[in-house]
């Protein structure tokens, strides 16, 4: 269980050690792969299930279509999140409770996302057949999504860490 102990210390640690040891850059690929993933995921899944049940090329084109430009607005806002976590250091991120509970729930997020649109794009391609019988529902499943996690991880008041690495980003 994270307390605002344990996050306040860490703060101060990863002040300290950001403070003395220079940035980590990560790699552009080390930042996208899980990005790129979801993409891969958003865009076979509409494209299995509606060829799966025999729709129409139209209605298929247009979910893949529209499924592949949402991944590709989560794949920007994964490269940019984990560009700014991977740059702390790593000893620092292998100990930290706070970041493996982080690591942890957005694995779990993650999962149940991609859970949700797998059997969302199978029972909308068997149930109306329709582009807009998967478009909508997947838009509303995406932002809910968005709003739970911010809503969640916002509890545990985590800004202060990324306000140090912004901060020694910009030195």
């Amino acid at each position: 269980m994270l307390t605002q102990k344990i996050i306040r210390q860490e703060i101060e640690e990863l002040k300290g050690i950001m403070g003395s040891d220079s940035l980590v850059i990560p790699s552009l690929w080390e930042c996208a792969k899980p990005g790129a993933l979801i993409l891969l995921w958003l865009f076979i899944w509409p494209l299995v299930s509606f060829g799966l049940f025999g729709e129409t090329t139209a209605d298929t084109l247009i979910s893949v279509g529209f499924s592949s430009f949402l991944g590709l607005i989560i794949l920007f806002w994964i490269v940019s999140a984990r560009g700014l976590i991977l740059s702390i250091p790593k000893s620092f991120l292998k100990r930290s409770e706070v970041m493996l509970f982080l690591q942890n729930k957005i694995k779990k997020y993650t999962m149940c996302y991609m859970l949700t649109i797998s059997v969302l794009a199978l029972l909308c391609a068997f149930v109306t057949g329709a582009a807009l019988g998967y478009l909508m529902p997947m838009m509303f499943v995406s932002i809910g999504f968005v709003f739970a996690f911010n809503a969640d991880v916002s509890r545990y008041q985590l800004s202060a860490f990324t306000e140090i690495v912004k901060a020694v980003k910009a030195q």
